[in-house]
């Protein structure tokens, strides 16, 4: 069965096979004989490889091996086992035992884990440092605080 996992990467590529790319780019962007969906994401696909990114590309009804959900998700395997053995992200065995990852199962657990960064984030950015708590319980106007190394 071929992967539904392909990366290319764009960084090792030399620079004269990234103008080939960047040449092949604009053709496709021209060719009004191929479908406009299948035209901008072939040409937004090259253009990230033109520009020495690396880019990875998946079937959308993909069914993922463990090696390749950890690496779509960012973390190494045996976290991506614990993760699974956790609940976090559903999946299923096959006859032969092995897990597969559907693709939208790991799409929910990115969106859930970014969401849940970015509430954390906003959190630690809203709360006050101790100085500062300490500066006002003082009475300390905010110059005086720094002056002082309070906040």
């Amino acid at each position: 069965m071929p992967t539904a996992f392909h990366t290319v990467e764009g960084h090792a590529l030399s620079s004269a096979d990234r103008g080939h790319v960047a040449e092949l780019t604009n053709q496709i962007r021209k060719a009004s004989d191929v479908p406009k969906a299948v035209r901008d994401v072939l040409s937004n696909v090259l253009g990230l490889v033109a520009e020495g990114r690396d880019v990875a590309m998946l079937e959308a009804a993909a069914h993922l091996s463990p090696n390749d959900a950890a690496r779509l998700v960012g973390v190494s395997r045996p976290l991506l086992n614990q993760i699974l053995d956790e609940g976090r992200i559903a999946f299923f065995e096959t006859a032969g035992g092995h897990r597969k990852i559907k693709l939208e199962a790991i799409h929910a657990y990115i969106e859930e884990r970014d969401e849940i960064a970015a509430q954390l984030a906003a959190a630690r950015a809203a709360r006050r440092s101790d100085g500062d708590i300490i500066a006002d319980e003082l009475g300390l106007d905010p110059e005086t605080a720094k002056r002082l190394g309070i906040a």
